[in-house]
């Protein structure tokens, strides 16, 4: 439904949450296609960082309502303070 207007700003929040891993799937599937021959630039808001890895070019990590992190999926995983926020590493 959300696509039907042909936005070029799409804004999901946890688009995933609830769905079986073929469902994931088919969902990846439509969001990549929005973004690739539509154009449209995506927000996701999500915490499944399997599902971030399949879909991200840029993460922005927010905690208590600022940002704490920004990068590359990879520069987001390996961010100490990211770490210690969020999987309770030493800061």
């Amino acid at each position: 439904m959300a696509l039907l207007g042909e936005p070029r700003l799409l804004l999901l929040d946890e688009p995933c949450a609830g769905l079986s891993p073929q469902e994931t799937a088919q969902v990846v599937d439509v969001i990549r296609w929005a973004s690739e021959r539509r154009g449209a630039t995506i927000v996701v808001i999500e915490h499944d960082m399997s599902l971030v890895r399949k879909l991200a070019d840029h993460v922005f990590v927010l905690h208590n309502g600022s940002l704490l992190a920004e990068g590359s999926v990879a520069e987001i995983q390996a961010d100490a303070a990211v770490r210690a926020v969020y999987v309770g590493a030493e800061k």
